[in-house]
């Protein structure tokens, strides 16, 4: 059982691995949507980015603070021809008070960016947001995500315990939704607990990497200090 899953795991990495340097280009030129800065708007004082427009107005809950929460919360919305934005959904979250503090601050740009463009041509374009909740500047997610994929690595292969396994991945995509490592090992482990529709949804979150057209994540940082 065990070669057998490291087998299909080599297979997925190789998958994703072609995906990341295969590019499709059919001759169309694509323009991401991108924050106006709020300068369309009377008595805004204007931000250069979404990303400044983030940290200038997402506030780190109070409640998530005391509980010393703490992770990357990413959101997806739909940009439409019009600079407007609807079904905000949260692809990775932290706690329900960090979740819903992105969302308002994100509802508070509708109307207020520049669409997305195929060719010249306005057209609706999916953009994705990935806030960074930290309790201390100096934490490093990526060592602590790292701990948290081989301690659920041991779990899976050496102990045969996929489900508390899955419960380090959980930990460690919380800190780090876009490794890579992490997002095919929970798959893989999805797989054994027979969660074919979680396993699946994870490998196409892998494959969305691999895409020509990203929806470039904007990364903050913020401190509970």
């Amino acid at each position: 059982m065990k070669t057998m899953v490291l087998i299909l795991f080599i297979v997925m990495l190789a998958r994703v691995a072609a995906g990341q340097g295969s590019e499709m280009d059919d001759g169309r030129k694509v323009v991401l949507p991108e924050y106006s800065g709020g300068k369309i708007f009377e008595a805004s004082p204007g931000y250069a980015s979404i990303n400044e427009y983030l940290r200038a107005n997402v506030q780190y809950p109070a409640e998530s603070c005391i509980c010393k929460y703490q992770g990357t919360v990413v959101v997806r919305f739909l940009v439409s021809p019009n600079g407007e934005i609807s079904g905000l959904n949260v692809i990775n979250g932290v706690c329900r008070k960090m979740e819903e503090e992105v969302v308002r601050v994100l509802k508070s740009t509708d109307g207020g960016w520049i669409p997305g463009t195929i060719n010249g041509k306005p057209v609706a374009m999916e953009r994705e947001v990935a806030v960074t909740f930290k309790i201390d500047q100096s934490c490093d997610f990526v060592k602590f995500a790292t701990d948290y994929l081989k301690h659920g690595n041991d779990l899976l292969y050496l102990k045969g315990n996929p489900r508390k396994a899955l419960k380090y991945y959980n930990k460690g995509i919380s800190l780090m939704p876009r490794d890579q490592n992490l997002l095919i090992a929970r798959s893989l482990c999805f797989s054994q607990l027979g969660d074919t529709e979680q396993a699946e949804k994870d490998w196409n979150r892998l494959q969305e990497f691999g895409r020509s057209e990203p929806r470039n994540a904007v990364l903050i940082a913020f401190s509970g200090n």
